[in-house]
């Protein structure tokens, strides 16, 4: 059975919603702000001050930017990373892979990707939907 999809999307890639993501650049922006106002103020305080402001509005604004996906395609199980618009892709190839568990877990299927003595777990809605997926992309990796 051939998946419709060259990919298939985990439910472990939630990223922050976009809700928390706007609040978390205007506190950014505004704790940056003070920072400045701070720094540049008569009273002599200075960069003493002024540091802790510009590092937790860093901070915020950094999760603004900051999103991460995990699925798994053709060439294997992909974590991707994305900061400001730079994406950072790590891909374990299927030849890498030496088992694959599932558990059901919650109406959802948790699979763990064993590589060695490490391995990825990820979180997926349909078991029957990653078995026929697994089957298609990498048939010779035994799954449990």
């Amino acid at each position: 059975m051939t998946h419709p999809s060259d990919i298939l999307p985990a439910e472990s890639s939630v990223s922050f919603p976009k809700q928390m993501k706007y609040l978390s650049v205007l506190l950014g922006v505004f704790l940056m702000a003070e920072g400045v106002r701070g720094f540049v103020s008569p009273s002599g305080r200075g960069a003493y001050l002024a540091f802790p402001y510009f590092l937790v509005g860093a901070v915020c604004m950094y999760i603004f930017g900051y999103d991460r996906r995990l699925f798994l395609d053709r060439e294997g199980v992909v974590r991707e990373t994305a900061i400001w618009g730079r994406v950072l892709r790590d891909v374990t190839p299927w030849s890498s892979i030496v088992g694959i568990s599932m558990t059901p877990a919650k109406g959802k299927v948790l699979a763990f990707f064993r590589k060695g003595t490490t391995g990825w777990r990820m979180r997926f809605s349909s078991e029957e939907e990653l078995r026929s997926f697994l089957e298609d992309v990498a048939p010779d990796v035994p799954m449990e």
